[in-house]
């Protein structure tokens, strides 16, 4: 696993460029060794091109769930039955591609109390102009979260049906964090209630992975970018996370983003440069947490799961709990700073409807304001997220796509003479 790198060859690149990137090597151990903190102990995931009936049998396992689509199973293992006795069993069998264990990520919000009612991110990053600028295209945001209060009267207009992804055949469970972050992304505008979203034209389709819970597995999350696909969703937010990755969900981002969807992902609230996912997938834009004075919070993960900036520190949006049910609240996270980032790139495709993923992410990467090192850093990515100069931006300056495979990659890296041993 290496750092998540640019599209572009123009582009700032996620290389070894000072002695800082350097340390970025022992990411990938300690990552490893967070990730046995977020594995399901009785659940696995097959790839497999086809498996005879009596393999679950005689191990004692039984399939909980299929995504033919994208050809796997979820395997529900026996009580007592090892982990890895069952990773290995399943690696052997004949048809089968990959065998990993599943998955549970959670929301990144800090879950702080409120502390004020202002939203100063929409002064901040000159929302009414940026507004002015957008265009007239429908736009819909997939948001895959905690279910979202459809009736709260700063949403009503603005959510579509929503969908329960762990449990298909029930309604789908208000949330609090999934409502904050769809008012982030598009709360409505001028109806005298509350503030209003980064793109309050935007439609917002929600997703319920958690199902109530307090946990979201893989392959649910992966089943919600795949419904996110069928719907035709432009944009998909993520301030869900954790540090476990395995091939379904990188599957799943994929073929989401061949589709076209720009996928933007909260970063992590550990305050480490690991790598977290879903943001430091390939072609995600990863998503780190700044406050009002555009200092990176002190919750906000960095590093190469970055990619770049945006408040998401003590943001006022609409809320939801059992006891006062419809409301608003004060909260902190990336989980606040990711819907932020995608209700820019949902702007980006009101006004440029056939816009790409990659293209999206250079141009919010290249009228992004640099905060700390020049060009890109290892604090705050490419920088705080501009959306007025995002667009304002000219078309015609789009780098070319860049593309290497792993192993052109390597051939074609340089080494850096001052990392050289004497």
């Amino acid at each position: 696993m290496v750092p998540t790198t640019s599209a572009f060859a123009e582009a700032p690149q996620k290389t070894a460029k000072n002695q800082e990137l350097v340390k970025l090597a022992s990411n990938k151990e300690r990552t490893l060794k967070n990730q046995k903190d977020w594995i399901s102990k009785d659940t696995i995931i097959v790839k497999h091109s086809g498996l005879d009936k009596n393999v679950h049998k005689q191990i004692g396992s039984k399939v909980i769930r299929s995504i033919p689509s994208l050809g796997y199973d979820v395997i529900k293992l026996n009580k007592g039955t090892a982990l890895e006795k069952a990773v290995s069993y399943y690696a052997k069998q004949k048809g089968v591609k990959s065998v990993s264990p599943s998955y549970v990520y959670h929301s990144f919000s800090t879950g702080e109390d409120p502390k004020k009612k202002d939203m100063y991110h929409l002064n901040l990053l000159q929302i009414d102009k940026a507004l002015e600028l957008a265009g007239n295209n429908k736009v819909k945001v997939a948001v895959i979260d905690g279910g979202v209060d459809f009736k709260h009267p700063d949403l009503k207009s603005q959510v579509l049906p929503p969908y329960n992804a762990a449990a298909p055949a029930n309604t789908s469970y208000p949330d609090g964090h999934g409502t904050h972050v769809a008012g982030i992304i598009g709360a409505a505008k001028n109806n005298g209630i509350g503030g209003h979203g980064i793109n309050p034209n935007a439609k917002i389709l929600p997703l319920d992975v958690f199902n109530g819970g307090e946990g979201a597995n893989d392959f649910v999350i992966a089943q919600g970018i795949l419904y996110a696909i069928e719907q035709g969703a432009d944009v998909i937010n993520m301030s869900v996370g954790g540090y476990g990755e395995n091939s379904l969900l990188k599957d799943a981002v994929q073929k989401a983003i061949d589709k076209g969807i720009t996928i933007v992902a909260a970063a992590g609230n550990e305050s480490t440069d690991d790598y977290s996912f879903h943001a430091s997938y390939e072609g995600v834009i990863g998503v780190g947490s700044t406050n009002d004075r555009n200092e990176l919070s002190y919750y906000s993960n960095y590093g190469p799961s970055v990619d770049v900036v945006a408040p998401g520190e003590d943001i006022y949006s609409t809320f939801y709990s059992k006891k006062k049910g419809s409301s608003f609240k004060v909260d902190s996270g990336t989980s606040m700073a990711s819907p932020v980032v995608a209700g820019i790139a949902s702007l980006l495709k009101s006004k440029y409807p056939n816009l790409k993923p990659h293209e999206i992410e250079a141009i919010l990467e290249m009228t992004a304001k640099d905060l700390g090192e020049k060009g890109y850093d290892l604090t705050f990515g490419h920088g705080l997220v501009d959306p007025v100069k995002a667009l304002q931006f000219d078309l015609k300056n789009l780098p070319k796509l860049y593309s290497e495979t792993k192993e052109e990659r390597v051939k074609n890296a340089k080494v850096l003479s001052q990392f050289l041993l004497s």
